[in-house]
Formats: structure tokens, C-alpha cells, sequence
């Protein structure tokens, strides 16, 4: 078993900053921030915390544990060990429809996806338009 992890905590982004930044990279998406201050997360934290993601050895199953449900189990995890890091979950609209999965801000104060599904971190996506940022 993994001992307990815990992420780095020395850089931050203020509610308003991390706001003011997420309108203004997706200004059609409705955006929620949770804490007036929010850790930053390094990439190398985040790929030894998506170790701890039991949830992507989860079998889909449409309307009963599908998208949305890993999401959320994520979001979950990564609060439990992180605390008030920049992680959260975020709904886009994609040429098939619909998908949920989560977020984060690293070190740079770029926007990353994550697929919780699978672990994989990537900063764009062709076709993924978001409409929700919960973070």
C-alpha cells in the first residue's frame, strides 16, 4: 500500500485571480470556486496523486457509474489527501455529446484536464468545450 501523500502547498492563485482567469480562458462557461485560496498543484504531485486513483479500475456502465460518477469519485479522492488544492471537475460539451471529468492548475497556472477514467493529463482537447468549471 502507498503511504499517505501529500502535495506540495507553497504556490497559490486568490479566488478572484483563479476566477477572473478561468472567465476569461473559457467566457462561456459558468465557473465556481470554492476556497479564497486555492494551492496550485505541481504536474509531478499530480502524477503521484493519480497513482491513489483506484476509480479508473472501475467498470463504465452507462447511467449507472459512467462519466460523471469517476468524476466526481475523483474529485473526491484528490480532496481527501489535497485539501483546498486547484482541483476540481469540469462538464464540456464534445462532438459526441456531453463528458464530465476533472481539472486542475499547475505550477504555471495553466488549466490541465484530467481523464479520470484513465489518469491521462492533457491541456487541450480537440472539440472539448466547456460549460461548467467547478473548482
Amino acid at each position: 500500500m502507498m503511504e499517505q501523500y501529500k502535495p506540495r502547498d507553497d504556490l497559490w492563485m486568490s479566488y478572484s485571480d483563479l476566477g477572473t482567469m478561468l472567465h476569461r480562458d473559457f467566457p462561456n462557461a459558468a465557473v465556481y470556486v470554492s476556497d479564497d485560496l486555492n494551492h496550485l498543484i505541481y504536474q509531478a504531485d499530480m502524477k503521484k496523486l493519480l497513482q491513489l486513483n483506484f476509480v479508473r479500475f472501475r467498470r463504465w456502465i452507462k447511467e449507472d457509474h459512467d462519466c460523471d460518477n469517476f468524476a466526481k469519485e475523483l474529485a473526491g479522492i484528490v480532496s481527501s489527501i489535497a485539501g483546498s488544492h486547484a482541483f476540481g471537475i469540469v462538464l464540456v460539451n464534445t462532438p459526441q455529446g456531453a463528458h464530465a471529468l476533472n481539472c486542475f492548475i499547475d505550477e504555471f497556472g495553466r488549466f490541465n484536464y484530467v481523464e479520470p477514467q484513465s489518469s491521462t493529463i492533457f491541456r487541450t482537447k480537440e472539440g472539448y468545450t466547456p460549460f461548467l468549471i467547478w473548482i
